[in-house]
């Protein structure tokens, strides 16, 4: 079985929802302040959902934007959704604030998100998307990156 190196990062505490890597390069010279936001998100969420900072453009500019997200490894990066429709900023740094102020009820009603815009994304598609979505599932289960069962329980709920 193969284990996913991201997570021998976090090995030394018993993580539920983790910080992404744009939040870590923002605060690598304050490693202090980086802690409490790993401390902060651990009980939060399911064991492979990340809380990250996305960057985008304006539709009619190329100002860069930002806005925190959470997507779940099972599925990628590529599946995100806004945690907060109101939380687009032009400097990153602006959003550390709003990753320490998350509550529980904030991580699952991404994680509820984000497992319905998969499941409509592949439901109108022409293919068998449950027998899709379990191969991905098994894919990612065989690298050792599963949800846990209340994600699963959540994900499976949705019709």
């Amino acid at each position: 079985m193969q284990v996913n190196n991201s997570l021998n990062y976090y090995n030394n505490v018993s993580f539920r929802a983790l910080p992404g890597g744009k939040i870590r390069a923002l605060l690598i010279n304050n490693p202090e302040k980086f802690q409490q936001i790993k401390s902060h998100l651990a009980p939060l969420g399911d064991a492979n959902t990340v809380v990250d900072i996305f960057t985008g453009t304006k539709q009619f500019a190329k100002d860069k934007i930002y806005s925190l997200r959470i997507y779940n490894k099972v599925f990628g990066s590529s599946y995100n959704v806004p945690i907060d429709k109101n939380n687009i900023e032009y400097m990153p740094a602006k959003l550390i604030p709003k990753v320490e102020s998350l509550t529980n009820k904030d991580i699952q009603w991404g994680e509820y998100s984000l497992f319905k815009s998969i499941k409509d994304f592949y439901s109108g598609q022409s293919f068998r998307y449950k027998e899709y979505l379990a191969n991905i599932m098994r894919c990612s289960k065989e690298q050792g990156i599963e949800l846990g069962p209340a994600a699963k329980k959540t994900f499976e709920d949705i019709a």
